[in-house]
């Protein structure tokens, strides 16, 4: 990345920072997850040019996946209940493939349709804010060859949620006329892959915003007259609470870095990993420092532990990618090993 792309990549970052923090208030999320749509923040975000964030420099973006990186923190530090991650990555796609950006509200789903001619025929399952998307980015089967395809809403609908009360729902495609297909420009496994990375640099952000909660819980809660972050324990869980989260922001930037790389795949999968692990240790710890506080509906802190234990499964589990890990080893054999290993050190 040239220094002026990684200026304009900084410049995004504050502008969405600057933009959630203003308007994702709890009343917001508590309104999301009741299954209200946050229209007018999408709207506002899309004018901005967030949405398009990893398109080419001539259709508005930063030109890559790389540099629209820097919005995903962001998005997982404010705790965003919207599609934009979905949405970055699905223009992408395809763009790459040459198809039409989507317009409107767009998701990407994790599955398969078969396809038909122009038809589409399936079920794609859990499906990020599906119900309210007007595109729908997935991935067409037809004669064994992967094609990217854009459909439209789908005609029937089964809601769902994720553990964070996200949308996750069910759309059924009868023989639907898809809106285009074009041939997959990339592996699946690195599409895959990219879609970790991401899932891990939105996991990172709200790892960050968990460190800072307890933090600040910490400082103002009055424990025996002193603040609770006086006490050496707390000050220890604290600690680590900072490590994994620190380690998480490095892991994800890194594969936010190489996303595009012959080695993006393997930094996603490190990534994925490492950022999961840490969430699961750091959710414990600011839960335990927060006390009962934390557990209680209206405090905001559940509105981000929530995310993270609904996000370690999605775009694949830490156990599927150090699967994934060490079939790569197997394959590479012995004399690649260490070349494996320090690629991902």
């Amino acid at each position: 990345m040239t220094d002026a792309s990684a200026d304009l990549a900084r410049a995004v970052a504050d502008t969405a920072n600057g933009l959630f923090a203003q308007r994702v208030t709890q009343g917001l999320l508590e309104q999301a997850e009741g299954g209200a749509f946050a229209r007018a923040l999408w709207d506002e975000a899309a004018e901005l040019g967030l949405a398009a964030a990893a398109l080419p420099e001539e259709l508005g973006g930063l030109g890559s996946l790389r540099a629209a990186g820097a919005l995903l923190r962001p998005l997982g530090y404010h705790g965003v209940p919207l599609p934009l991650a979905e949405a970055v990555l699905g223009g992408w796609l395809a763009a790459r493939a040459g198809l039409a950006v989507p317009q409107g509200v767009a998701t990407l789903s994790p599955g398969t349709v078969a396809l038909a001619g122009g038809r589409a025929t399936g079920t794609l399952k859990n499906v990020p804010f599906g119900r309210f998307a007007e595109t729908v980015v997935a991935l067409g089967e037809e004669d064994g060859r992967l094609d990217v395809v854009l459909l439209p809403p789908g005609e029937q609908i089964e809601r769902g949620t994720n553990l964070a009360g996200e949308p996750r729902d069910q759309l059924t495609y009868p023989g639907t006329p898809v809106i285009a297909r074009a041939p997959l420009p990339l592996p699946f496994e690195q599409l895959k892959a990219a879609a970790a990375g991401l899932r891990a640099a939105l996991m990172a952000g709200t790892l960050s915003r968990v460190l800072d909660l307890t933090v600040m819980y910490a400082k103002d809660r009055v424990q025996f007259g002193k603040p609770l972050g006086k006490f050496q324990a707390i000050q220890q869980q604290i600690a680590v609470l900072a490590n994994h989260t620190a380690a998480g922001v490095m892991a994800a930037e890194r594969a936010i870095a190489s996303i595009e790389a012959d080695d993006g795949p393997k930094m996603a999968a490190m990534a994925k990993i490492r950022v999961g692990e840490g969430a699961s240790e750091g959710v414990r710890i600011a839960h335990q420092v927060h006390g009962a506080m934390g557990f209680t509906h209206e405090h905001t802190l559940h509105h981000f532990t929530r995310r993270l234990w609904a996000w370690r499964d999605e775009n694949g589990s830490e156990a599927h990618w150090a699967r994934w890990l060490g079939d790569q080893a197997i394959a590479g054999g012995a004399d690649a090993l260490w070349t494996l290993v320090g690629e991902t050190v």
